[in-house]
This record gives structure tokens, C-alpha cells and sequence, in this order.
């Protein structure tokens, strides 16, 4: 795959992503139910005020914002990091794509 094709699979998945999340702010009240596929695939508008699983989700808002900022930048610093550890002429591990 090339880093082009990656780039527009992703653009595609965050477009989608957001386009849903409109549509069911929107159209659907909160804890409406539409199931798509009866017993295997529902959609229900709930809302995570947290991050991944409500995870700081009964943490007073400006605190959580902070955290999760701080994780997320220490997450990129790490990754930053990382890269700038490999060597230099390992360009395939340095930008994760294949020969």
C-alpha cells in the first residue's frame, strides 16, 4: 500500500466517523436504539463525556482535559522519541511501510 492510498483510507474512515457521529447527535435521542442487524449490530446514541471506556469520565472537566492532553502529548514525545532512536537507513521501520 502506498503512503498515498493510507493517507485517503484514513481521510475516508474520519469523514465517515464524523458524518455518523452528526447524524445520530441529530437525528436520534439519547439512548434511541435503530438496530441494523437484529441481535448482532445496533446503533445507540449515548454519550462518553471520558476517553476510551469513560476512562476520567467522573473527573471534573477541566482536570480531564488537562489529562488527557498531557497523556496524549507524552504519547507523541514517546513515539518522537522512538523514531528519532532508529537508525538512520532503516527507513522501512522508521516510517512503518513495507519494501
Amino acid at each position: 500500500m502506498t503512503a498515498l492510498a493510507a493517507i485517503v483510507i484514513a481521510v475516508v474512515v474520519v469523514g465517515l466517523d464524523r458524518l455518523t457521529k452528526v447524524w445520530i447527535i441529530g437525528g436520534l435521542d439519547r439512548g434511541e436504539v435503530i438496530h441494523v442487524i437484529p441481535g448482532l449490530l445496533s446503533i445507540v446514541h449515548v454519550r462518553n463525556p471520558g476517553a476510551a471506556f469513560g476512562l476520567l469520565a467522573g473527573a471534573a472537566s477541566p482536570w480531564r482535559e488537562i489529562a488527557l492532553v498531557a497523556v496524549s502529548a507524552a504519547a507523541v514525545v514517546g513515539f518522537a522519541w522512538m523514531l528519532n532512536r532508529m537508525p538512520r537507513h532503516a527507513v522501512a521501520e522508521r516510517t512503518a511501510t513495507r519494501q
